[in-house]
């Protein structure tokens, strides 16, 4: 119960510091609003040799991330931080959609590469899911889940998926309807 509130808290400042990450996609033909922010500088903890690391990070987790059976839309995959200046910076990934959403069931799917973890919170309309801590991210790749049920329309989703402490990773995710009904 206590991790619980204590993410709540920490998704909550993040969430006042940043916006997100870019993508690759372009945003406005999916209706979706994406912005780019630092949440906070971490550069004496980072490995210099990063940079080189992150691209296949980002690889990785874009070959994982496949469309699925009900996939309504999928982001590329992006770093938890970001170079500029020789500063090593923390992101937060923040993406929404003006899109319509039906009753339904509906799943967040996550894709991290790299080392450290990362939180996921995914909101449909009004109903938003308890940010999660998803396991932890390897060069391998880990795959994590999150759902949301809404039971009346909705016009919009956000995606939030938060770097945990000094996570160097790359995170692709893609949005999946479960069931409508």
């Amino acid at each position: 119960m206590r991790l619980t509130v204590g993410l709540r808290v920490l998704v909550g400042l993040s969430l006042v510091l940043v916006a997100g990450c870019t993508s690759n996609v372009d945003p406005d033909a999916l209706g979706v609003s994406v912005s780019s922010s630092p949440s906070s500088s971490a550069s004496s903890q980072l490995d210099p040799s990063l940079a080189s690391r992150l691209d296949g990070y980002r690889e990785v987790a874009d070959r994982m991330n496949v469309p699925l059976p009900g996939s309504l839309s999928q982001a590329a995959a992006r770093p938890t931080v970001t170079e500029t200046d020789g500063v090593w910076t923390t992101m937060v990934i923040h993406d929404q959609d003006a899109l319509e959403w039906k009753p339904g069931i509906y799943r967040l799917n996550v894709y991290c590469v790299g080392v450290g973890r990362v939180s996921a919170q995914f909101s449909v309309g009004s109903v938003r899911s308890l940010a999660t801590l998803l396991p932890e991210c390897t060069a391998g790749g880990s795959f994590a889940n999150v759902d949301v049920q809404i039971d009346a329309k909705a016009a919009s989703s956000d995606v939030i998926i938060t770097p945990v402490g000094t996570t160097q990773a790359a995170v692709a995710y893609q949005t999946q309807r479960i069931h409508t009904e």
